[in-house]
């Protein structure tokens, strides 16, 4: 009875051990991606230098890598547009690229930063060639 009991004590010990070792290992492989906080839907304003604030709608979605971040802004002064981000941690860096926009082309680079559920973003962008003027973002996660 005693060597019947020793082998159901040490079979119940591996398969303890198997699973916190599977459990481990699981854990370990997880990847964390760092766009996934900024992913969703976010209704705000856009201020553009010299114009009056509009409202603006940004959806952004999972670009090809883990830290991408893609940017539709559905409103505001430039209508449609898509914007190519970098996400780490809290924070967006859009680095320097030219998108298309309502008659003609915008030169636009700037950071973003999420805070709770808000989000904010500075942008410079030059309209075809002219002057850099400054836009603002702020809006709520939905």
């Amino acid at each position: 009875m005693k060597k019947q009991n020793n082998k159901v004590f040490t079979a119940a010990c591996g398969i303890i051990l198997v699973a916190v070792v599977l459990i481990t290992f699981a854990g370990s492989c997880s990847k964390s991606n760092p766009n996934a906080v900024f992913i969703g839907t976010y209704y705000g304003t856009q201020t553009i230098t010299g114009l009056s604030p509009s409202p603006d709608t940004m959806v952004m979605t999972a670009g090809s890598s883990s830290s991408a971040v893609i940017i539709l802004s559905r409103g505001g002064a430039g209508g449609s547009v898509t914007i190519n981000a970098t996400a780490a941690g809290n924070t967006l860096t859009v680095p320097t690229q030219t998108i298309t926009v309502t008659g003609g082309t915008s030169v636009i680079s700037g950071t973003g930063a999420l805070s709770g559920s808000t989000f904010v973003a500075n942008w410079t962008s030059a309209y075809n060639g002219a002057a850099p003027f400054n836009v603002n973002y702020t809006g709520a996660k939905q």
